[in-house]
């Protein structure tokens, strides 16, 4: 219908209410949002995480004083957190007007601290964020049981897996083909819950390829065949908390050329009461006959400090100290040379390696009294050099007039007696 306040028959008032709105709402938006909405966590080591909410928080600037919103997070804490903190802060457009925890109010709307949830149960956060519109938030804080043995990830750094790893699926066996240029085989995971226990253990390691020995050999020589890399590296393991991902770790084996080794990772709850294991088989090729592989390159003669293993082809590193080891790491047959402050002979435990012994506490001052005299008879003679070349300079610049002088008299001499012939 037609209204004077419209300004024509065709455009509806309702339309026009709507742009009147609608410009007022762009000239002057107010915001009406949580800032801030974070959980944190406490270790049993006493130190406070920052726990990841699924799905990730962010601010919504665009909840405008127009619109209203409802947004679900979800929080997990591991089974050995007892204690958590919740923090919500509103945009300084708006205020909380509405906080409650599982159904009751909660006097501090700012910050909650010390608060605790049982294993396996969960505590529901409530935020109203109002001004002229209200903005509503639902924060479930779940605890783990404590019961779980899955690994939400599993990755090997330095090489690949043969099949696909499904965190649901609880699968016992894995293969893996490590890469040939990488010594050490990282094994990444990612745990369920915090509070598990996994460890990384190498079981068997067999040598393969083009020239493995035989089952005998390994018998009744276990040490030979057992390569230098393996013998002297030992399996290593960190973890670290991650904002988003959660608490990772990598194990850090070492793994020689044309070696297949089966490694066992194990998963224990974090109540102690469930366990399970992981099988992975690992192999890494090498270089070809003839060639050893040393610092990334196959070569054809190993460098001092280490011998060739034919077995593997690879440049065994030999023991410490020890700078000949035909045989093997375990037997030296030359340590490295002595130097003026220490001499080098080998171990009393015939594991190859050799001892390094200082001659005398004092001997490196003798050393260097020794080079400092030699520095100054070197100088001493340079100087002395120096200063003869300098006197026969002079002698040859006072006897050079004198030479020339007697070359000027010379033609008048032969002038004067020229004249008195005839």
């Amino acid at each position: 219908g037609f209204s004077p306040m419209c300004w024509g028959p065709r455009l509806p008032c309702r339309w026009f209410r709507g742009l009147l709105v609608l410009a007022a709402g762009v000239g002057g938006t107010v915001e009406v949002y949580l800032s801030k909405l974070e959980v944190r966590g406490l270790l049993p080591t006493h130190k406070w995480e920052v726990l990841t909410l699924t799905p990730t928080f962010t601010a919504h600037p665009n909840v405008s004083s127009l619109e209203e919103g409802h947004f679900n997070y979800v929080c997990y804490l591991d089974y050995k957190m007892e204690e958590f903190s919740l923090s919500a802060v509103a945009s300084s457009d708006a205020k909380i007007s509405t906080f409650k925890q599982d159904g009751i109010d909660v006097p501090n709307a700012e910050s909650l601290e010390a608060m605790s949830v049982k294993p396996g149960s969960q505590s529901v956060f409530s935020i109203s964020v109002q001004r002229t519109k209200r903005v509503k938030y639902t924060l479930v804080v779940r605890r783990h049981a404590g019961e779980s043995l899955e690994i939400h990830d599993l990755l090997v750094l330095s090489g690949k897996l043969m099949e696909p790893y499904h965190a649901g699926e609880m699968q016992a066996h894995l293969s893996v083909v490590q890469h040939m240029h990488e010594d050490f085989m990282d094994i990444e995971y990612i745990k369920a819950d915090g509070g598990q226990n996994v460890t990384c253990t190498p079981v068997k390691a067999i040598t393969v390829g083009p020239n493995p020995p035989h089952e005998s050999e390994v018998f009744h020589h276990k040490h030979r065949y057992i390569p230098a890399l393996e013998a002297f590296e030992r399996v290593r393991q960190h973890e670290h908390y991650h904002p988003t991902r959660g608490v990772v770790g990598v194990c850090r084996i070492p793994i020689d050329t044309w070696r297949q080794m089966q490694v066992v990772i194990g998963v224990t709850s974090s109540d102690g009461t469930h366990s399970r294991h992981l099988h992975l088989n690992a192999t890494r090729a090498g270089c070809h006959p003839g060639k050893f592989f040393h610092a990334g390159e196959c070569i054809t003669y190993c460098p001092n400090f280490h011998y060739s293993q034919r077995y593997n082809w690879r440049c065994g590193q030999c023991n410490l100290h020890c700078e000949f080891c035909s045989k093997g790491w375990f037997h030296c047959d030359h340590c490295q040379r002595d130097t003026p402050i220490e001499i080098y002979q080998r171990s009393d435990s015939q594991d190859g390696s050799c001892v390094a012994h200082r001659v005398h506490q004092y001997k490196v001052y003798y050393t260097l009294t020794i080079y400092l005299g030699y520095g100054c008879a070197i100088l001493a003679s340079l100087y002395t050099c120096l200063f003869l070349g300098w006197i026969v300079a002079k002698i040859c610049d006072v006897d050079h007039p004198r030479k020339e002088l007697r070359e000027r008299s010379r033609p008048l001499a032969e002038t004067s007696s020229s004249d008195e012939d005839p």
